[in-house]
């Protein structure tokens, strides 16, 4: 099927110090990374644990919406997945055009443990979240080849200064 790529992705948004969430929502307002988020996941899969759905409360639009939980509901519009492997054999076997891992901080462990992520997107937002209380657990990037780097500046649209990077797996 032309333009259908299975890599596993993850992308996320952290501050310096890992911070990914505040009271189950981002912390900052960066418009320019939302826009990146919304054309990178546009039509895929995308994959997120139960917190990141309750954040949302509703699936995004123009995605196949997969949550991982142990718990009997899940939101309308939004499929269950009892495990992150089970969410990717579902998104493995749909039509859209990717796969994206969006968070939270438990299933960003689980893909970057269980080595099943392919690249990954990473937005450094240049600031340190005052009580913030999500964090993703820092991570070794020796397996991992910068293949972009883009430094963006703040402007009305954005708080604060931050870096796109892109990263691929380096099998050694």
């Amino acid at each position: 099927m032309s333009g259908v790529d299975k890599k596993v992705k993850l992308i996320v948004a952290m501050d310096t110090n890992y911070c990914i969430g505040k009271d189950n929502k981002l912390p900052w307002v960066q418009k320019d990374d939302l826009k990146r988020f919304k054309k990178l996941t546009h039509g895929c899969t995308v994959i997120m644990g139960s917190n990141t759905m309750r954040s949302l409360g509703k699936p995004l639009s123009g995605r196949e919406n997969i949550v991982v939980t142990s718990k009997d509901q899940v939101l309308e519009g939004f499929t269950k997945a009892c495990s992150l492997e089970g969410a990717l054999d579902v998104a493995k076997s749909s039509n859209s055009k990717g796969i994206w891992i969006i968070g939270g901080a438990s299933i960003y462990r689980q893909a970057l443990d269980s080595d099943y992520v392919d690249e990954m997107y990473i937005t450094r937002i240049v600031t340190i979240v005052d009580k913030g209380d999500t964090f993703l657990d820092p991570f070794n990037l020796y397996n991992w080849e910068l293949i972009k780097f883009d430094i963006r500046y703040k402007d009305e649209y954005n708080e604060h200064n931050y870096t796109y990077c892109i990263y691929n797996k380096v099998n050694y």
